[in-house]
């Protein structure tokens, strides 16, 4: 008998199980033989441990001569303190072991030499069997002028602080060090005023309990500070007084005061705290109270901490000070030191401050004002910092400068990466860096101080921080400070600046340039300086795309030579770029591309003057507010000129408030319709507008001009006339807000002239008119179509100043707006003037607009809208098929289709795209229910230009038993091959009484292959059938198993085939015949099986 088949199918699958049984328990063995050999080595670790404990070294006294340690004479086991004297060189070989005991300190007053290669280290711990808690001291230095300490390839692990330097002289050399579990600080530099020279190369930190390295010599940038008491008697409980003077901005959600062992606070709590708060002009009192924001006093081991219910910054040069009752004095007269502390989710912001408090029988006590500290000289270069308890790298004193912190990775820190904080920071160099996984509320790099100067923060990564790159002053300047070619994803702010000036003289100078700032939670770069004069800021070349809030936002109260240029600033979910100030003068913004951000693409919005500033050449493109946003509020004759700029796509074009002076000079100003989503709304006005012309909504600047009267009769303030008689005419303007007193305001570059007071209106002045050239608006040579409303004028025939005066304004040539294109030859729509135009309205609600003579063709390249085309397949469909969406037959005249936007009406039981989801060219849908669905589609253009209307398709949607064929729709339903006019390619769709079923699916097999494929298929299935007869019955079988498998393989491949070349249908009865096949013959087997077993 020939049962040949099920018996190598049965063995076919018996080989496969074997093989997916045995590969597991084979890994397992080979796994259980590796950690056998492990076992060995470790236990021959341990028993060659044990075998050289009895050739250990004990080192138990100071070394005061030229001493080498080696390895074959170690490990050398520190029993108690050692001191390298001064003038004495101890070198510890490669390979060398040193092991100090619990407490153990090396000091170094001459020179150490610890140098290991990258084959052979040398190792500083403890020993192997000391418990995990036990830590050595640290190695400390306190060098001379010529001392030189040198550690390289070495490991220094279990330290309490690896390396302490307690010396400002001579030199110090770190390579390729690793620190490791130290419990406070890898490197520590303390004590002194001052830092000797310091190189940390190739080195890594790792699992530090606070800082990688901590520069903080003297007490860091703490000025005057002091600990007194009400009682100078021993022992007596009383109250305490506290007060800690800051040299730089410092954030705190809490303040921690520990006594040390002498005294006692242990009972401090919430009510024992009588005064906690900020003293600002150093006068003594409590300028701003602290006490409303605790939220717990927390006593530990004669200690307390203040926690605060959230973060607060102590301005640089403030002073906290704390009265705390229930005090014990200590039992002795003596001085006594107080830690002092301030934290931020736990991690430290200061350097550890200690003050002396002085307990005398004469009541006498002491201040701490130790000399200005000053650290320089510093490199850290190519090491890693991870897994560090506070910052990874802090520098903190009164005078920081001449540091390089250059090519090292930060990761997995509490505190911020970089931290530099003093009353001075200059000359320090942050490149290269990458930095990851920064705490929570800490920043990538931090660097605060009263003044900062030529600082440069260049080609860094960032990622998790609170801001990427944070930038703090106050009080003094801050110039020629340089951020450039970083990166910074996923933090807060990708680069902040903060300034705060305490004389109006102060400045802020900087250059922002080729930085990558994206997918931020808040603003992409924020430079926040209400009270500064920001000189020669240059914002050149940066990427700002995907933040949660605006790409680029300057505050300020003066920018003067400002530069925004060449930028790219995109999909942020507020403001492209925001620029606030009281006066915005002589500046650019130039080459920039602003695109499909969540609020306007420009904002420029001053308080009292924009003057001298040119808007060029941008791309402004599919925002959802105003384009270009140039908003004063006080009307004036300030000279703005916008030209050259693309304005596309947004919900308004240009906007233009307060300066008299514009020109609004060859623009393209098209679409400006903005269509997905709500519009960011512009007060009073309609999307859909090109360009607006307004006044200002709070005033008025002016000047005498031609005025023979004297001008305090406008201002109802008696200071203010006091001010003008003693002023000579046209040396000053003067100020006029609603329902505010007037000032004045020396300067009037940007004034608007006055030509004579009114008769009519006693309090009232009228402007002069044959100053036009400073007192219009001129919107000339520019494109503008494809709006509602082309353009809207709304000037104030009388602008209100304040209660007391008002200005006439020429009313006859409010607005120029001559040889400008608005989208048809004949010119614009006007409802009087020019009511036979047909191209975009133009709208007067007040003041009045010269529009005549219009251009009868753009001026520069026509733009269209995009065309929409959707198809959908298979239609109709069945319930829950998937049905393929197509946008690829749309187009765009000019430029190219981008973006792609589906939806399904209605969305019930709808498994597809929506309209807010932009997708590709195709996108995929099913139905859970029979009906007809309408599917639309709008497409945009790289402008961001979208089509005029949807193009949709109805798709119809049956059961499976009663989906027709197109054909037969089509037939059925002739009316529903039209989609839209606009639509180049109209879908199909199907009336809901179309038949269809099992018969009209089967009817492929009439075609040639389908015939051609039963007959093999069947007689495989045929005779099969006969064999699986006779092989239960255990007789012969008529045709081998081979000829009957050849057959049946035929006619599957025969089905494919002809499905593969156009049949419809043949494809899956292929596929479906295949699987049968394989279901009959593992069904024989097993049939079999049963029998013969």
């Amino acid at each position: 008998m020939n049962r040949a088949p099920p018996r190598t199918l049965a063995l076919l699958l018996v080989s496969v199980l074997a093989l997916s049984a045995v590969a597991p328990a084979t890994a397992g063995l080979a796994a259980d033989a590796a950690s056998a050999g492990d076992a060995s080595v470790g236990d021959a670790s341990t028993s060659d441990a044990s075998a050289g404990a009895a050739d250990l070294t004990y080192v138990e006294s100071d070394i005061t001569e030229d001493t080498t340690w080696n390895a074959a004479d170690g490990p050398y086991r520190i029993a108690a303190d050692v001191t390298v004297e001064a003038g004495a060189t101890l070198t510890v070989e490669p390979g060398t072991t040193v092991q100090p005991a619990a407490g153990i300190r090396i000091t170094v007053e001459g020179n150490l030499t610890a140098e290991g290669t990258e084959s052979d280290p040398i190792t500083v711990a403890t020993a192997p069997q000391a418990p995990d808690a036990v830590r050595w001291a640290s190695i400390r230095y306190e060098g001379g002028p010529r001392s030189h300490l040198s550690l390289a390839h070495a490991t220094l692990e279990n330290a309490t602080n690896a390396l302490t330097v307690g010396s400002s002289a001579g030199r110090i050399d770190v390579t390729g060090v690793t620190v490791r579990n130290a419990s406070r600080d890898g490197i520590r530099v303390v004590n002194g005023t001052g830092t000797p020279k310091l190189t940390v190369e190739d080195s890594t930190f790792t699992d530090i309990g606070e800082r990688g390295i901590a520069v903080t010599p003297g007490v860091g940038a703490v000025g005057e500070s002091r600990v007194t008491s009400n009682s100078s008697s021993p022992g007596n409980r009383t109250e305490h007084q506290l007060a800690l003077a800051l040299g730089a901005d410092t954030t705190m959600d809490a303040f921690r005061v520990a006594y040390r062992g002498h005294g006692g606070v242990g009972e401090v709590d919430r009510s024992s705290i009588r005064k906690f708060g900020l003293d600002l002009d150093g006068n003594g009192s409590v300028d701003w109270n602290l006490l409303p924001l605790v939220k717990t006093v927390v006593d530990r081991s004669n200690s307390y901490e203040i926690r605060l219910r959230r973060t607060v910054t102590v301005p640089a040069d403030a002073t906290v000070r704390v009265a705390y009752e229930g005090v014990e004095n200590p039992r002795t007269y003596g001085t006594y030191p107080v830690e002092v502390d301030l934290r931020t989710n736990g991690v430290a912001q200061t350097a550890t401050t200690v003050l002396s408090f002085d307990l005398r029988s004469s009541g006498e006590q002491s201040a701490l004002d130790s000399p200005p500290s000053r650290a320089s000289d510093f490199s850290v270069t190519g090491s890693t910092f991870d897994s560090t308890g506070e910052q990874g790298v802090f520098v903190a004193a009164d005078v920081a400068r001449e540091f390089r912190i250059t090519g090292n990775s930060f990761s997995d820190t509490r505190g911020s990466g970089i931290a530099l904080r003093g009353r001075r920071v200059d000359s320090v160099t942050v490149r290269g860096n990458r930095l990851a996984e920064i705490g929570r509320e800490a920043d990538g790099v931090r660097i605060a101080g009263r003044r900062l100067s030529d600082l440069t923060v260049r080609r860094n990564r960032i990622a998790g921080a609170d801001a990427g790159v944070g930038l703090y002053a106050r009080n003094e300047n801050a110039d020629r400070i340089r951020v450039v070619s970083n990166v910074v994803t996923d933090s807060t702010t990708g680069v902040r600046v903060r300034h705060r000036a305490e004389h109006y003289s102060q400045h802020l100078s900087m250059t922002l340039a080729d930085n990558e700032l994206a997918d931020n939670a808040g603003r992409g770069l924020s430079v926040v300086a209400p009270s500064t004069r920001l000189e020669g800021v240059t914002v050149r070349g940066n990427e700002i795309s995907g933040n949660g809030n605006a790409g680029l936002s300057v505050e300020a109260n003066v920018l003067t030579g400002t530069a925004v240029r060449d930028n790219v600033i995109e999909d942020n979910d507020a403001a492209g770029a925001r620029l606030l100030a009281g006066r915005f003068v002589r500046s650019a913004v130039r080459n920039n591309t602003v695109a499909r951000n969540r609020g306007d693409g420009l904002s420029v919005r001053t308080e009292l003057v924009v003057h001298d500033v040119s808007v060029t050449d941008n791309r402004v493109l599919d925002n959802a507010g105003v384009g270009l946003n140039v908003n004063n509020s006080l009307t004036h004759a300030g000279a703005v000129e916008l030209s050259r700029n693309l304005v596309a796509a947004n919900a308004y074009g240009i906007r233009v408030a307060g300066a008299f002076g514009a020109r609004i000079l060859n623009n393209t100003v098209v679409y400006n319709t903005y269509g997905l989503g709500a519009p960011v709304r512009t007060d009073g006005y309609r999307p859909g507008t090109g360009i607006v012309v307004e006044e200002g909504e709070a005033g008025a600047i002016f000047r005498t001009g031609e005025v023979t009267e004297p001008l305090r009769e406008l201002v109802d303030d008696r200071q203010v006339g006091r001010m003008l008689d003693r002023r000579s005419p046209d040396t000053y303007t003067v100020v006029l807000r609603p329902n505010e007193a007037a000032h004045v305001w020396e300067g009037g570059d940007a004034a608007l002239t006055v030509r004579a007071l009114s008769a009519d209106i006693p309090t009232g002045v009228v402007l002069r008119k044959s100053d036009e050239s400073r007192q219009r608006v001129v919107v000339r040579g520019n494109d503008v179509y494809g709006h509602d409303r082309g353009m809207t004028v709304n000037v104030s025939t009388l602008v209100d100043a304040n209660t007391t005066a008002r200005l006439f304004v020429n009313a006859t040539r409010t607005v120029v707006a001559e040889r400008n294109y608005w989208g048809a030859e004949s010119g614009p729509t006007h409802a009087s003037i020019h009511p036979e135009g047909t191209g975009d309205r133009v709208v007067t609600r007040r003041g009045w607009v010269d529009f005549v003579p219009s251009a009868a063709s753009p001026h520069g390249p026509r733009y269209h809208r995009p065309v929409a085309n959707v198809t959908a397949s298979p239609n109709p469909a069945a319930v829950g098929e998937r049905v393929v969406l197509s946008g690829r037959e749309s187009s765009d005249g000019d430029g190219r289709v981008e973006t792609y936007r589906f939806a399904v009406a209605p969305r019930q039981n709808v498994t597809g795209p929506t309209a807010e989801t932009p997708s590709s060219p195709t996108a995929t849908a099913s139905f859970g229910e029979t009906g007809n669905y309408t599917v639309s589609l709008v497409v945009a253009n790289e402008l961001g230009v979208e089509s005029a209307d949807p193009a949709t398709a109805t798709v119809a949607v049956r059961n499976r038993s009663a989906t027709p064929t197109t054909a037969e729709a089509a037939m059925t339903d002739p009316a529903a091959t039209t989609a839209a006019e606009r639509s180049a390619n109209p879908t199909t769709t199907l009336s809901a009484n179309g038949e269809g079923g099992l018969v009209s699916q089967l009817s492929v097999l009439a075609t040639l292959g389908g015939l051609l494929g039963l007959v093999l298929y069947g007689g495989a299935l045929a005779l099969g059938a006969v064999g699986a007869v006779q092989t239960v019955r255990r007789a012969g079988v008529p045709v081998g198993g081979k000829t009957i498998n050849g057959l049946a393989v035929a006619g599957m491949a025969v089905w494919v085939a002809a499905g593969l070349l156009g049949t419809d249908g043949l494809l899956a009865v292929g596929v479906g015949s295949g699987v049968l096949w394989v279901a009959l013959v593992v069904l024989l087997w097993a049939l079999t099986r049963f029998i013969y077993d």
